[in-house]
């Protein structure tokens, strides 16, 4: 029968291969980590448990007919609207849609410390959704990342609001943050023109070989040739200096500290973070504070240590009686700091169970 329930409710420990789910699963961070109907392998299913609390309960099903890569155009929509052609028609509201009903964009402002700061969160969102509406070039950039691959626009977005949220720290202007989420939110889409298997190809090396790197800058400006809100001198840079490392040793020329455009240099910690917890489905899974951790402690070779002292002390990351997760969705308060100055992402946390323990002498495999 048609009408008949072709799903079932499961937690997040019971999913084995080739279950698909029914909703977007997203990480502690507020950032997307799974769409709705992805059809669960190994991976992905060990990459969910890492995030995702194992007694959660989700819906899933087995209906690969019903439930597969056709019905791609309504993975961004919390909607059950089965109408999938009206969806595409209506790609402009889609996508506003889907921002609208994303955690972190909702929570951006409750990231930050200051009035100030909050305020001008709320109008560059504002400004963000007006563009999407109003600009048929950024919309239809957006689409083919959505026709391409979801993995790609997962992580397209997450740098994008992830970049937003550290230059709102630095006090970018309205007209610079809009600047910097075009060139955070663009910085990949020249791979949309490559095979999938070469992309694919590309996922799973080191991703530091120079032929595709360069091969996707310029198909980036054969794409964006046509829009002259994306041929900006600041949104350029920032995409082509985006794998650039602050000592020097990154690509795909070499340029070092402040040689390195600053949206170059911010999109490069955005970028950085959400592969490291799992932005491109990397084996090397980080939770959110440990990211953090780690890109604050590689500070002095890959990326400009002010721009990440100013976002760790101008943000909620690491505050007093901030709540995180330090492992295997384990949540701990932050009650003290040994070292603000010098450690202030190694906090003294108190655990639920009541156990207090100072993270900057302790290793994540002893909590």
């Amino acid at each position: 029968m048609d009408n008949e329930k072709d799903y079932f409710e499961k937690s997040i420990a019971e999913l084995i291969p080739g279950d698909i789910i029914l909703q977007p699963l997203y990480r502690a961070d507020g950032l997307l980590l799974i769409t709705r109907y992805k059809k669960m392998s190994r991976d992905l299913i060990e990459l969910i448990k890492k995030h995702i609390p194992n007694n959660l309960m989700i819906s899933v099903s087995r209906n690969e007919n019903k439930y597969n890569s056709n019905t791609r155009f309504d993975i961004l929509t919390h909607n059950n609207n089965n109408n999938i052609d009206d969806e595409i028609n209506k790609s402009h509201n889609l996508f506003v849609d889907f921002l609208s009903n994303y955690p972190l964009w909702n929570n951006l402002s409750n990231k930050l410390e200051s009035a100030k700061l909050k305020e001008r969160a709320e109008i560059i969102k504002i400004n963000i959704l007006q563009l999407i509406e109003e600009n048929e070039s950024v919309n239809s950039l957006l689409v083919s990342m959505k026709s391409y691959d979801d993995i790609l626009l997962i992580h397209s977005i997450n740098v994008a609001l992830l970049s937003l949220n550290i230059g709102l720290t630095l006090e970018l202007s309205l007209d610079e943050l809009l600047d910097l989420a075009l060139a955070a939110l663009f910085s990949n889409i020249g791979f949309t023109k490559f095979p999938k298997k070469e992309f694919k190809r590309f996922l799973m090396s080191e991703r530091t070989a120079l032929k595709p790197i360069k091969a996707h800058f310029e198909l980036f400006n054969q794409l964006t040739s046509s829009s002259p809100l994306l041929r900006k001198k600041s949104i350029i840079f920032g995409i082509l200096d985006h794998h650039e490392h602050y000592d020097g040793s990154g690509y795909p020329i070499g340029k070092k500290g402040t040689q390195i455009s600053l949206y170059g240099r911010i999109i490069m910690i955005a970028h950085n973070y959400d592969e490291l917890v799992g932005g491109y489905n990397n084996k090397r899974t980080f939770l959110p504070v440990h990211a953090i951790g780690h890109i604050y402690e590689d500070n002095y070779s890959k990326y400009d240590k002010d721009i990440i002292n100013i976002f760790i002390h101008r943000t909620t990351h690491f505050k007093l009686d901030a709540i995180i997760n330090i492992k295997n969705n384990i949540k701990a308060k932050i009650i003290d700091f040994e070292d603000f100055v010098h450690s202030p992402h190694l906090p003294t946390i108190e655990l639920t169970s009541g156990k207090i323990i100072n993270m900057k002498n302790s290793s994540i495999s002893q909590i």
